[in-house]
C-alpha cells in the first residue's frame, strides 16, 4: 500500500511538472516579448530577378533591393511613423547598429541628449553604446567611425535599458538612412495593420508579427495555428485529467484505512487537513522541479519574465493540487461517514 501511494504521489508530481513545462513552452511562443512591450514585426526581404526578356535598348526595370528604393521605402515608413506618432527601431543582424525614428517619445526618453528637448534635432541624431570600449575603438572627437561614415554622435544610451532584442547593438542611427528593409522591426504603435500592409504592398513577407494577445485571442491562435499545437492544447488537458484521476485513486486505495480510522475516532476535518498537507507536498515537491528546469533551460528570457513565469506556474500547480485534492477528501469523506 505505502509503495503503491508514494507511487502515485510521484507520478502526481511529474505530471504537474510536464504541465508547467506545456505553460512555459506557450508561454515563450505567444506571450513572452523580449521587445519590453513593443510590437515585434519580423520582414523578409524581397527575393528580385532581372527581366530575362531584356535586351539592350529597353528600359532596365526597377530593381525594388536597390539602395536607392530602400531608401526611399525607408522614407515611407519613416512617414507612416510620423503620421501615427509612434517609434519604430529596425534591426537587421547583417548589418551594425540600428534604424531609428522616435515620433511618440518612447526611444528619448532612455537616451542621454542634452539636445533632446530640440524638436529640430529629433530622428536625426547619432546615438551610441556608453560603453567605453566601443568608443576608443569608434568614435573620435565626436565623430562616429570617422575614416568611413563620419556621423556626429549626439549623445548616448545605456544598453540595460534597451529591450532584450536590441542586446548588442552598439549604435542608433536614423530610419531614413537605412540601406536594408528586412529584419526585425519593433513599435509602440496601438495599431500595425496599415504599417503591415506597408510592407505587404511593397513586395515584403512578414514571417511573424508578435503582439499582446487576449485569452480569447490566445486561445483561438493555438486552436487554428497547426497541427502541433493543437496537440499540445489536447496533450495539456490530457495531462490534466490524469493528475485529476491520479489524485482521486490515490483517496479511492486509502478509503478502507480512511473508513477504519474514522471509526476510532478520526475527525473529517482532520481529514480535510492531512488532503491539504498532502496537496501541499506534492505541489512543493513539482514547484521545485519546475523551478530547476525553468531557470536552467530558458535562459534565454530576462530574468523578469523567468521570475513572472515562474509565479503564475507556482500559483497554478498549488491551488490545482489543492482543489482536486480538497474536492476528492469531500467526496470520500461523504463515503467515510456512511459506514458510522
Amino acid at each position: 500500500m505505502k509503495r503503491k501511494n508514494a507511487m502515485i504521489l510521484i507520478i502526481s508530481c511529474i505530471i504537474l511538472v510536464i504541465i508547467g513545462l506545456g505553460i512555459s513552452i506557450i508561454y515563450s511562443d505567444y506571450i513572452y516579448n523580449p521587445a519590453k512591450g513593443l510590437i515585434s514585426i519580423s520582414v523578409a526581404g524581397q527575393n528580385w530577378e532581372p527581366d530575362p526578356d531584356w535586351e539592350p535598348g529597353m528600359e532596365v526595370s526597377r530593381n525594388p533591393n536597390s539602395s536607392q528604393e530602400i531608401l526611399s521605402f525607408m522614407q515611407e515608413i519613416d512617414a507612416w511613423a510620423n503620421a501615427h506618432k509612434a517609434t519604430i527601431i529596425h534591426k537587421n543582424a547583417f548589418s551594425a547598429g540600428s534604424g531609428y525614428c522616435d515620433y511618440s517619445g518612447w526611444l528619448f526618453t532612455l537616451l542621454n541628449d542634452p539636445s533632446k528637448e530640440h524638436e529640430t534635432e529629433k530622428n536625426k541624431g547619432v546615438y551610441i553604446t556608453e560603453s567605453n570600449l566601443f568608443k576608443e575603438a569608434y568614435v573620435k572627437d565626436g565623430i562616429l567611425m570617422p575614416d568611413s561614415i563620419g556621423l556626429a554622435v549626439s549623445g548616448t544610451y545605456c544598453d540595460e535599458d534597451m529591450p532584450a532584442t536590441l542586446a548588442n547593438v552598439d549604435f542608433l542611427y536614423p530610419l531614413t538612412m537605412s540601406t536594408i528593409a528586412d529584419g526585425v522591426y519593433l513599435t509602440d504603435a496601438q495599431e500595425v495593420d496599415s504599417l503591415v500592409r506597408l510592407f505587404e504592398e511593397n513586395g515584403y513577407q512578414i514571417i511573424y508579427l508578435n503582439k499582446s494577445l487576449s485569452m480569447f485571442e490566445l486561445a483561438q491562435r493555438m486552436l487554428t495555428d497547426g497541427f502541433v499545437t493543437r496537440a499540445a492544447v489536447c496533450a495539456m488537458v490530457g495531462l490534466l485529467f490524469c493528475f485529476i484521476y491520479n489524485i482521486l485513486l490515490l483517496y479511492r486505495e486509502n478509503l478502507r484505512s480512511l473508513q477504519i480510522r474514522h471509526i476510532f475516532g478520526l475527525s473529517k476535518k482532520r481529514m480535510l487537513f492531512n488532503s491539504v498537507g498532502i496537496a501541499l507536498l506534492i505541489a512543493v515537491i513539482a514547484i521545485g522541479l519546475f523551478s530547476v528546469i525553468l531557470f536552467n533551460g530558458l535562459s534565454y528570457m530576462s530574468m523578469y519574465d523567468l521570475k513572472r513565469l515562474f509565479f503564475y506556474v507556482a500559483i497554478g500547480i498549488t491551488a490545482l493540487s489543492i482543489g482536486t485534492s480538497l474536492v476528492c477528501a469531500i467526496s470520500i469523506n461523504s463515503a467515510v461517514t456512511k459506514v458510522r
